[in-house]
């Protein structure tokens, strides 16, 4: 017996040699493609410690830390690379290092 709900097709296809099967393999890589996922957006909080900046996570989760005095970027959890680029040049930019 087959699932009927995960094997409807979303669109046929006219194919004499897949017996049926081909609407079928259309309909699953359909539903296996995942929705488009929009990139974590980021804040930046003064810490009360002098020098100190945090970079949040839509969820306020800390991400990083930014020390005014050094220039230099703790992270804290895994950000992806081009994130992490985008975000370490928005900090030099916006509060640049104090030496």
């Amino acid at each position: 017996m087959r699932p009927h709900f995960l094997l409807r097709p979303l669109f046929s296809v006219n194919c004499c040699w897949t017996g049926g099967y081909g609407r079928s393999l259309l309909a699953w890589i359909g539903i296996m493609q995942k929705p488009a996922v929009q990139p974590p957006s980021f804040h930046f909080k003064r810490t009360k410690q002098n020098g100190l900046i945090e970079v949040l996570n839509e969820g306020s989760y800390v991400m990083a830390e930014y020390s005014e005095r050094t220039g230099v970027v703790s992270w804290q959890r895994v950000v992806l690379a081009a994130q992490r680029e985008k975000i370490e040049k928005w900090l030099g930019d916006h509060y640049p290092a104090q030496v």
